[in-house]
């Protein structure tokens, strides 16, 4: 990724980057919760093993539920990586867009209204990027016929 593209990226990509805190924060609240809970299970289930008499099956036990518990931090771990690279992807193709909508924008208000800007294949807002084209076409035009 060059520089400008990692520029655009951090610069628009404001709400995502709010989505991802969000996301962060509740995901680390989560976690605590699981961690604290399983370390009462296993607590729970230490003090119930270790009363047992026979040794190896509380060790055998104890070993699948810290297991299980691994297993679950790192599927939650792995879900939550997963969502903030796919927030981080929805951002990028709306926040680069976003950017050269703005500059468009602020293009046509110094009253230049030849945008010849173009967004890439994979980014979403072509729609209203087209619309901005139209608008400045006919803007010019009327410009153009009001000098005349």
């Amino acid at each position: 990724m060059n520089r400008r593209l990692r520029l655009n990226y951090f610069k628009a990509a404001a709400p995502t980057a709010r989505y991802c805190a969000v996301i962060f924060v509740i995901a680390v609240l989560i976690f605590s919760g699981m961690l604290f809970y399983a370390s009462h299970l296993l607590d729970e289930v230490s003090a119930a093993v270790g009363a047992s008499p026979d040794h190896p099956v509380s060790l055998f036990v104890q070993g699948h539920l810290i297991s299980m518990a691994m297993l679950v931090v790192g599927g939650f771990l792995l879900f939550l990586m997963t969502n903030l690279i796919v927030l981080m992807v929805i951002g990028e193709r709306i926040g680069g867009p976003s950017i050269a909508i703005r500059a468009a924008i602020a293009q046509i208000k110094e009253g230049d209204y030849n945008i010849g800007r173009q967004l890439r294949p994979n980014d979403e807002l072509h729609d209203i990027m087209n619309d901005l084209k139209d608008l400045a076409k006919t803007l010019g035009a009327r410009e153009r016929g009001n000098a005349k």
